[in-house]
């Protein structure tokens, strides 16, 4: 076999006054741009931790003010003097097909859990909500 169409191509003279950037690794931005992101940073870091503290404020505000727990402190003392297990039926004065009367149904088996409440009326204990 003969060798000698393959081209070969002379060895090339590095220009050795300019390395060549990907054998050194990528370079680090100037200093303003550095500092500029760690400004940045520190801007994102303390607007985060007011809207924290903000968010908490709020929260301990109305803590026990929303529509649930004002709904199961109605039921509290029923609860209470009711035992665990115990069947109890329920009625009220909204059409069983309202969104309404469904809401508050379940709000009540929430508030009063682990006492069951279903929609019989038949029962020994019956909660009237209106």
């Amino acid at each position: 076999m003969d060798h000698s169409e393959i081209p070969v191509n002379p060895p090339c003279i590095k220009n050795l006054a300019r390395p060549d950037p990907v054998s050194f690794g990528q370079a680090r931005p100037p200093l303003p741009a550095q500092v500029g992101i760690a400004l940045l940073a520190l801007f994102v870091l303390i607007t985060n931790i007011l809207l924290l503290i903000d968010a908490q404020r709020r929260f301990q505000d109305h803590k026990g003010k929303d529509q649930i727990s004002l709904y199961e402190k109605r039921f509290s003392q029923l609860r209470q003097a009711l035992k665990p297990g115990t069947v109890v039926g329920y009625f009220t004065d909204e059409a069983p097909e309202s969104g309404d009367y469904v809401r508050n149904f379940y709000l009540t088996q929430y508030a009063l859990a682990p006492v069951i409440v279903t929609r019989e009326t038949d029962r020994h204990w019956v909660i009237g909500n209106f």
